[in-house]
Parts: structure tokens; sequence; C-alpha cells
């Protein structure tokens, strides 16, 4: 098994910071689900779905954060953007996005995550 194998075999633990989630671990991988990451997370500012993915955009005016799932059905890609794409008048349009901007902060829990 080469080092990058055994470095990304694993499934990571993210620990989100204390202020917004009371400094619990957050299993993310490749099982992960649409369903349990709005369980984590919320609702999202927006969700983008199409016939090959669905897109789940987190936003607070200065981050954002996407949840993409390849096939709709698991967890393929997380991506932080510190120049976020949904403030962008053309980019919301470009998605459909019928929200207004600047969202209120979304990245706080709906309900109260397992520890």
């Amino acid at each position: 098994m080469g080092v990058f194998s055994k470095l990304f075999s694993r499934k990571p633990k993210v620990t989100m910071p204390s202020d917004l989630y009371n400094d619990f671990v957050v299993d993310l991988g490749a099982s992960t689900t649409l369903s349990e990451i709005i369980f984590i997370f919320g609702e999202p500012y927006w969700h983008d779905d199409d016939k090959d993915e669905s897109i789940l955009f987190y936003e607070d005016g200065t981050v954002e954060l996407q949840f993409e799932f390849p096939g709709k059905t698991h967890l393929g890609f997380i991506t932080i953007l510190l120049d976020p794409i949904m403030a962008k008048t053309e980019q919301r349009g470009a998605y459909g996005v019928t929200k207004s901007w600047l969202p209120s902060n979304n990245f706080k829990p709906a309900v109260t995550p397992y520890r």
C-alpha cells in the first residue's frame, strides 16, 4: 500500500469550530449522503440538482462551502471558496437561484448533532 493510499483510505474526521458546533467530530467520507449533510449543517442556501449530480451550497457572505454528490448518491467533493461564486449575480442566475443575496449565516445545524 502506497503512502497516499494510507493517508486517504481512512474516513476523515473533521472537528467543527466550537463557536458553531460545540467541538463535535463529524465523520465525512464517500459513504456520506445528502440527507446526512443537511442533518449536520442544516438547510443549505441553495440546492442545485440536475440529472448527473446534486450540490449543496452553504454561505456566510464571505465563505462558501459546497458539498457535491456525483451520481446523486454519496459525497464526492467538498469545496471551500473564499470568493463565493454565489456572491456573483451571473452565477446565481446560471444556477437558477431565487433567494436574495446576502444570505444569513446558514452554517449552523438545524438539529443538535450527535457526539
